[in-house]
């Protein structure tokens, strides 16, 4: 099978995992492929995902659902029907690539103007509203508000995380990802990941010793370094958890395909397309 196959069959996935009219579904479990909750972060960041496979259709879809289900303070809820900042901020950036509509601008300026007072007292975004935790994903949603926690950032070790528990790579990446677009230097940080061995784990602790109770291969980490570092290798594990339907597993032996693992595989396709990669 070709990647650009490999890459067909993953957006047929994601089509056959949105809701009718709506966004796309946090999962679709295998083999029934019963739908999981619509999931507005997903939605939120696969819009730029769809445009780049010339899918415009379907991500004006997500875009139009996400205006609809947007609260009028201006965030999104979860599929916990909790608040998550870092969720708002993922479909804010989703929008943004959609411009030329006025219910699309009104809802922007809405989740814009929400997480700039979501924004904590050391510089970064507080993960949920009245909270004082500020994990370091969120560095994301900062960047994508164009206020970077530069202080903040300064104090990170290259080996002791600035948390008291151990964190998913997932989100690691996450936070890598938004200092980079804030224009910090991540070189320090990735040749930490790059060191580890392959296939990346779900959770890592201080001096990036796997943290044991949950040992799993994480999917989405591996394809989201493949991005980060421009190195194809970790994308080996991610195409052996392709499933006949397209769908990526969350891990290997999981009992569901997400469609965040859809997402960034695609992302890394279309860097291998293009000659990034």
């Amino acid at each position: 099978m070709t990647n650009r196959d490999r890459a067909m069959d993953c957006l047929n996935w994601i089509e056959s995992a949105t809701w009718l009219n709506g966004g796309v579904a946090a999962w679709l479990t295998v083999p029934l492929k019963e739908k999981g909750p619509p999931y507005p972060e997903v939605t939120g960041y696969l819009i730029p995902t769809l445009l780049r496979w010339g899918r415009d259709e379907l991500a004006h879809q997500y875009a139009n659902w996400l205006v609809k289900v947007q609260d009028k303070q201006g965030f999104w809820l979860g599929p916990d029907k909790q608040i998550h900042n870092f969720d708002t901020a993922m479909c804010l950036q989703g929008l943004r690539c959609i411009p030329g509509s006025k219910k699309i601008g009104k809802a922007i300026e809405r989740a814009k103007g929400y997480l700039l007072e979501q924004i904590g007292p050391n510089g970064t975004m507080i993960m949920q509203p009245d909270t004082e935790y500020t994990p370091f994903y969120c560095v994301l949603a900062n960047a994508y508000v164009g206020k970077s926690p530069k202080k903040w950032i300064e104090s990170l070790s290259v080996n002791t995380w600035p948390w008291n528990k151990p964190e998913r790579m997932h989100h690691i990446l996450y936070g890598l990802e938004g200092m980079r677009i804030l224009g910090e230097d991540v070189d320090k940080w990735l040749k930490q990941i790059k060191a580890l061995p392959q296939p990346l784990k779900f959770w890592y602790g201080e001096n990036w010793r796997t943290y044991m109770i949950d040992p799993r291969v994480d999917i989405c980490a591996n394809a989201q370094a493949a991005i980060l570092l421009k190195d194809r290798s970790y994308l080996a594990v991610v195409e052996a958890e392709q499933q006949l339907d397209g769908g990526i597993l969350e891990h290997p032996g999981a009992m569901r395909c997400t469609s965040w693992t859809a997402k960034y595989y695609l992302d890394a396709m279309h860097m291998c397309r293009t000659g990034q990669m």
